[in-house]
This record gives C-alpha cells, structure tokens and sequence, in this order.
C-alpha cells in the first residue's frame, strides 16, 4: 500500500503527478481537430495505440507523427479552462503541494514544454518524458521512486496500473468505460475539492 503522507522537515509534503496531455491540455482533442480538417474523419485510436509502427507507416501515422514532434503544435494549445488557477493554487502555502509532470511528449521538446507551462501561467515543475507504448509501466516506475502520493491521469490502463500504489484520479473527457480508479473528474475545477 502506499505512503499517502511524506514528512519534510515537519512539514507534510504531497506530491502529485499530472499528465500534460489530455489532463492540463486538451492535446489529443486539437490533434484529431487538425487530422478531421485533412483526412475528412477522426483518428483511429486504436490503430494509433495498438497497431504502433504499422499504424505510423501510413499516410496518416506519418501525419500525426509529424504534427507530434511540431514545437509549433504544441507551442498552440491552451490550458484547459481553471488549470493555472487550480495548480497555483495547489502549490502555494506552507503545505502546498510539489506538482510533477509527465507527458508522452519527445524530450527533445522540453524546451517548448517548459515555455507552454509559463505562457501559460502554470506552476513550473519536474517534467519526466515517458515513451507513449511503454507509459503505464514507466508512470509506475515514478511513481514508486518518486513517491507520488495522486496521480491525475486520462489513461485508463495507466490508472489500473497505479492502483495501491498512490491515489488515482481518473481525468476523463473521451473515455467512458468502466475503470477502477479512486475517483473520476470532468473539470480540473474539481480537483481543488479532491486533495484538499
């Protein structure tokens, strides 16, 4: 079981890992916005995540692919509605809590990464760069050597995956299957009310 609570110099500090898209940035929506403008149809996400390398090879993989590693992509998304003001308010005080990032995004964006949470007026905090295949087991591996205590997460696997080892929150815009997670949230709004 996990260690909700970990003392710091007396103070209780809880630290709490959000995944950048699709939880503080509506990525993977404006994604399939652009894709729908220029294939005439949505992404095929279950071809994008299961099929890999072979979904890549086509046309449209190569596309999306494209746009993925685009630091002008990302450089246009906007926070979701509330998240600055929901994570600064998060991380001030005498117990605020230390917010860690995690994102399937190619480090080698980190630079437009940290750029997006400034204009974005978002706490600047730890970014870990997991590779998009692999991200349920390396979200856990952080998990346990970071000793993250929430984790706010839109994938569903990655949820199952974390289960007893922090407390999961599932971010759910796209995703209405069933999930065992500790709590489900549409809004970041909700958040504040969750870990207070």
């Amino acid at each position: 079981m996990y260690d909700f609570f970990k003392k710091k110099k007396g103070v209780i500090k809880i630290k709490i890992a959000i995944d950048l898209d699709e939880v503080v940035f509506p990525t993977y929506e404006v994604l399939n916005k652009m894709f729908f403008r220029v294939f005439g149809k949505e992404i095929d996400w279950y071809s994008f995540y299961s099929k890999g390398r072979f979904y890549m090879a086509t046309e449209e993989g190569k596309w999306t692919k494209r746009v993925l590693m685009n630091e002008n992509f990302y450089k246009s998304l906007v926070a979701r509605s509330n998240a600055a003001e929901v994570l600064n308010s998060l991380t001030n005080g005498r117990n605020g809590y230390e917010v860690i990032y995690w994102t399937a995004r190619p480090s080698v964006l980190n630079g437009a990464t940290l750029r997006l949470l400034e204009d974005n007026r978002l706490p600047v905090g730890r970014i870990h760069y997991v590779n998009r295949r692999r991200a349920p087991k390396s979200k856990l591996k952080i998990v346990r050597q970071e000793r993250i205590n929430i984790v706010v997460e839109s994938d569903v696997e990655t949820i199952e995956n974390l289960r007893g080892f922090c407390r999961a929150i599932l971010f759910n815009t796209l995703n209405n299957g069933k999930c065992r997670c500790d709590k489900r949230i549409f809004k970041l709004k909700d958040l504040r009310f969750l870990v207070a």
